[in-house]
């Protein structure tokens, strides 16, 4: 397309403006490269204002076109959480719901404290990765405890899907002891078996370098673990007898748990159980390793964090982290009865609760050195004042005292 009249200059065809456009962006770059502040706010203009246009499109309905300038604004610039949120939307209404669930995850990855935890829960959990949305709605209800639907919907997953997982790790050194020690036991056993509580461990956490396994009922099976595992160090974690008593009996178990801690709703069975505990640490004592067998008072802990965790973390051959000291602002998500405790910096207040307690301890209180056992009889009424202040633990609420929650951690 050329005017050919006489003296008439010829327009630019198309693919010479393409050519123009070309050479300006060149340009464009050229000048960026050597004043990258200007270019770069260019840049955030640009991002700020697709953004603008997707929100706008997105209100009127056309998704498709919404999702254009999301996925450009995000290109411009990569570190908004909000642009991803708003992308993560758009994706899930056109039904591209994996696309959702890694924009969700990317805005979290900016910004962990944004609004993306429920979203991304009930996606995750319309899409049956139950294992997933469960931290999922426990990140969001942290954030935003108004939500009670949430919480409802995360106490059916967990029933679902945690008491499996618990009981698993439960039954699994209990089931195992005869497949070592038993008369028929092959020689590599030992071998075999730990690399099915690897599996295991894998199956929970794959990306995790190391894992405690914190399973209250591991004290019964030391020896096992040890010829299992014998360069794992074992921790064995202390408190005033009367205080631990305390704590046990009012918290709530999970139904993985209930019935081998059936002992535990009963004050003078609680006493009892404690009793061979006693003994049978005693024992572990005697027998493991000193550099593999690691003893850490609570009381000690609380008066004097840097000492005790450092002792703790060499036992361990661990590298020390500052962030050792503050363990209350670990996003990490906690799902066990302890989660209310870990959640505030270490304190001393729950040292020698079980005063605050005393009338209604009963047969516990013969584990004070310096108690009359049977001084205070535990009656009915006794009980029904413990669990009540268990049930309100348990909620988050304030004990009947106003004192911290059930287990007493800091």
């Amino acid at each position: 397309m050329v005017d050919s009249r006489p003296g008439g200059k010829a327009p630019l065809a198309r693919s010479d403006r393409l050519v123009a456009d070309l050479r300006s962006s060149l340009l464009a770059r050229a000048i960026g490269a050597v004043s990258p502040p200007a270019r770069a706010r260019a840049f955030l203009r640009e991002a700020e204002q697709q953004g603008r246009l997707g929100r706008q499109l997105m209100a009127k309905g056309r998704t498709a076109q919404a999702i254009e300038r999301f996925e450009r604004a995000v290109r411009l610039d990569p570190w908004v959480a909000s642009t991803y949120q708003d992308l993560a939307r758009a994706y899930g209404a056109t039904g591209r719901l994996e696309q959702a669930v890694a924009a969700f995850r990317r805005a979290l990855a900016l910004d962990a404290d944004s609004d993306c935890w429920l979203p991304l829960a009930v996606l995750l959990d319309g899409l049956g990765r139950h294992g997933e949305a469960r931290p999922a709605y426990a990140e969001g209800l942290s954030l935003d405890p108004e939500q009670w639907w949430a919480g409802e919907r995360l106490a059916i997953l967990a029933q679902r899907n945690g008491d499996v997982e618990a009981e698993t790790r439960f039954r699994f050194w209990g089931d195992t002891g005869v497949r070592v020690f038993g008369p028929d036991a092959p020689r590599d056993a030992p071998k075999r078996v730990g690399g099915e509580y690897l599996e295991l461990l894998r199956s929970i956490s794959p990306d995790a370098a190391r894992v405690t396994d914190k399973m209250p009922f591991n004290f019964s099976h030391l020896g096992l673990i040890r010829q299992v595992f014998p360069r794992a160090t074992i921790v064995h974690c202390r408190r005033h007898p009367i205080d631990t008593c305390l704590s046990i009996y009012t918290t709530p178990f999970a139904a993985a748990l209930a019935p081998a801690a059936a002992f535990a709703s009963d004050l003078s069975h609680l006493a009892a159980y404690y009793r061979q505990y006693e003994r049978l640490m005693a024992h572990w004592r005697r027998v493991l390793p000193a550099e593999r067998f690691i003893e850490v008072d609570y009381e000690a802990l609380v008066a004097d964090p840097a000492t005790e965790t450092r002792r703790l973390v060499a036992a361990c051959g661990l590298v020390w982290d500052d962030a050792c000291l503050s363990p209350h602002l670990n996003r990490r998500r906690i799902a066990t009865a302890s989660r209310w405790q870990a959640s505030r910096p270490i304190c001393r207040t729950a040292v020698g609760r079980w005063r605050r307690y005393e009338p209604w301890l009963g047969e516990p209180l013969a584990l004070e050195p310096h108690a009359q056992a049977g001084a205070h009889p535990a009656g009915a009424d006794n009980r029904r004042v413990l669990h009540h202040f268990g049930r309100a633990a348990a909620g988050n609420e304030k004990a009947p005292d106003g004192g911290p929650g059930p287990s007493g951690r800091p």
